[in-house]
């Protein structure tokens, strides 16, 4: 097993715009927690997890554990996530492979971050592609187009849907299974056998609140949105969007436009839009963690040997404030 090393990252973070304290001291078994918060009813990737303890943060293979009391920070290096997810014991899930000459057997995995791990899945020649929480279910949509969902209690895991295509992005909920892949946007619900395509067209980026799917559509200007009462969709921001992401009140948009360089806050009873500031050069994800809204955003490497500079916001205000600024 491999030793995790806990490094204080004092000097490379820059937390809550006012720097780093010193972490607290690790102790032997992982503290529990609740009042658990990861942003939740879209497709996002998730790089943002709360607990009632500490702000999780993922970027670069590299998880960032702030403490929410004392702004101290311990960074844990190597750690392979695709959705950050937080159990309510504090345990980050993880995926390990392992190759041979003719097999690649990959594990998903519940880690203290102090050394001790427990396998919940396995399979062979593949990788996740997405994964979620729904209360004491994980669910992993694989790249052999296969959900398969994990009784984080008994450990079991069936496989409770295989989409046709490769689905590019997926949402869950307790009503069911919203997807998109080339050919249109589809949602199947736990009742259901078959999955119903709702939109025929190639639909992007989407977001769930209540009855209605907010999406993007390749081609198209516009953000549109679906609901699941009526069955039908319609245009309902005139924004060119390359992103958004939408408050659970419905009364604040924020938009990637112009090749993903420009950010605006989006006031949709008046379609108002503010520009705000990059300190970045584009933008490429959003997550809204407790009603709290985090950019991720990055600056391209300067030559070919070099890598692509990341770095996590959150919005307060007019102004985007670092919560981690790390270059590599």
């Amino acid at each position: 097993m491999k030793k995790k090393v806990l490094i204080i990252a004092t000097a490379l973070l820059l937390v809550c715009c006012a720097g780093c304290s010193q972490p607290v001291p690790v102790t032997p078994d992982r503290p529990k927690t609740d009042l658990f918060e990861a942003q939740v009813n879209s497709v996002n990737r998730a790089f943002v997890a709360e607990n009632d303890q500490f702000t999780y943060v993922y970027l670069n293979q590299m998880l960032a554990e702030i403490d929410r009391e004392t702004d101290g920070v311990v960074m844990y290096p190597d750690i392979s996530l695709m959705n950050l997810i937080v159990l309510g014991d504090g345990r980050i899930i993880s995926e390990a492979t392992d190759y041979t000459e003719d097999m690649q057997v990959s594990r998903i995995i519940a880690d203290d971050l102090y050394g001790k791990q427990d396998v919940l899945y396995e399979f062979k020649d593949g990788f996740v592609i997405s994964q979620v929480l729904i209360d004491d279910f994980l669910y992993s949509y694989l790249n052999n187009m296969e959900l398969v969902r994990t009784d984080l209690h008994s450990r079991k895991s069936d496989t409770v849907l295989t989409t046709e295509r490769l689905a590019m992005r997926m949402l869950i909920d307790k009503t069911g299974v919203w997807y998109s892949d080339d050919l249109g946007l589809y949602f199947q619900s736990w009742e259901a056998g078959e999955a119903d395509c709702v939109v025929d067209e190639l639909a992007g980026y989407f977001q769930k609140n209540g009855h209605r799917v907010f999406f993007l559509i390749h081609g198209k200007p516009g953000i549109f949105v679906y609901d699941t009462d009526t069955g039908k969709y319609d245009l309902a921001y005139e924004r060119n969007a390359d992103l958004f992401v939408m408050t659970e009140d419905e009364k604040t948009v924020y938009t990637v436009e112009e090749n993903w360089r420009t950010l605006y806050r989006v006031d949709p009873a008046t379609g108002q839009a503010l520009n705000l500031a990059l300190p970045c050069g584009f933008v490429s994800d959003f997550n809204i963690v407790n009603g709290q809204v985090y950019v991720l955003g990055y600056d391209r490497a300067v030559s070919y040997t070099d890598f692509d500079q990341y770095h996590v916001f959150r919005i307060e205000g007019e102004e985007l404030c670092p919560v981690i600024n790390e270059e590599g």
